[in-house]
């Protein structure tokens, strides 16, 4: 529980990462920090989630700990009402930079991903199951890349670091705004 001695009066609000900051190893965010989060709504500290992770997945997180702060999901491309549910903001890739990113999955080999505001979907059951991991309940394998729809929010290709390592010339040439995460992904929003 809050220590009574701190001073949260100059707190307008709090955001928090999940990956790397409020979820562990396992890719949890543990009884103990949902109860901190909670504490914090309840003094009328705003708590927001601003992650990579899916809206599916901030609104698991929002409703377990009851947060009723909108939910930043897949690095920013959404925004969430975890109250009523309704998608404040929703910020599409432009379907060429996807498709740039689908180019190098080809040309590579590597698993690729892409979501949508409502769905996520992969080229390997390696990757869904790792999706899966982090907490995203429906991760789809079998909808082929080339019919990937133009309401993408995100797109990744994954692989092992020193795979990533060695496709980094070929991000270079297609997709240079792409950005490393968790030294497994290459990704776009």
């Amino acid at each position: 529980m809050h220590d009574p001695n701190l001073d949260l009066s100059g707190t307008t609000a709090v955001v928090l990462d999940v990956d790397g900051t409020i979820a562990g190893p396992d890719h949890r965010v543990s009884p103990r920090t949902r109860a901190a989060m909670a504490d914090l709504e309840q003094l009328g500290v705003p708590v927001v989630l601003a992650t990579g992770r899916s809206r599916a997945n901030v609104l698991g997180v929002a409703a377990t700990v009851g947060l009723r702060t909108p939910g930043v999901s897949c690095n920013g491309a959404v925004v969430t009402d975890p109250v009523s549910g309704d998608d404040l903001r929703v910020q599409t890739m432009d379907p060429a930079e996807a498709a740039a990113l689908r180019t190098v999955h080809e040309e590579t080999g590597y698993a690729f991903t892409w979501w949508t505001v409502r769905g996520i979907y992969t080229t390997t059951e390696q990757l869904r199951d790792l999706l899966m991991a982090f907490g995203d309940p429906d991760v789809q394998v079998a909808v082929p890349p080339e019919r990937m729809p133009d309401d993408v929010v995100k797109a990744m290709i994954h692989g092992t670091a020193a795979e990533m390592d060695a496709a980094r010339p070929v991000i270079g040439r297609y997709t240079p705004r792409a950005t490393r995460s968790m030294d497994v992904f290459w990704e776009l929003s």
